[in-house]
């Protein structure tokens, strides 16, 4: 477990996989958002939705990749400090824990994409409209069942 430059290299190489692109996403979020903002008339609408979208995906990035390359800072940290296995071994088995995390953005850009398309959101509305209508008429159809008595041709015995 000692420091080879192959080691160094490739612990070099994996932070700066979360650190370059972090700032190239914030730096480009920064900027679409303030085009956003300042160049165009409808502040409310499609803007409101496209910044959040921005927003949202630069959020799910960082916290898909944060924590792996927190874990692996202090495992080099750790590795540097102590020449035993004993004292790294859990922030290693916290970094092998946290890529999980790391694949996780590859499931969850598709859905945020999806979920900001302006014809999934008014199906999604549509439908989840026609599921709470029927769960209201199901109610009102139990409701009144219930409170109901044996009629004959509709009245009342």
């Amino acid at each position: 477990m000692g420091f080879s430059p192959l080691s160094t290299w490739h612990n070099t190489f994996y932070v700066s996989q979360f650190f370059l692109p972090t700032i190239i996403v914030a730096f480009c979020s920064v900027r679409i958002t303030w085009q956003l903002r300042v160049r165009t008339m409808d502040k409310t609408g499609k803007i409101k939705r496209a910044v959040q979208f921005i927003l949202a995906v630069a959020l799910i990035f960082i916290i898909c990749f944060f924590p792996s390359t927190i874990s692996r800072i202090a495992v080099w940290i750790l590795k540097a400090w102590h020449n035993e296995c004993k004292y790294f071994e859990e922030a290693n088995l916290a970094f092998y824990t946290s890529v999980c995390f790391t694949y996780f953005n590859s499931v969850l850009n598709p859905v945020v994409y999806y979920f900001s398309s302006p014809a999934f959101s008014g199906t999604f509305d549509k439908l989840l409209n026609k599921l709470l209508r029927r769960k209201e008429e199901d109610k009102d159809q139990t409701d009144s069942t219930q409170n109901d008595v044996s009629t004959v041709d509709n009245r009342r015995i």
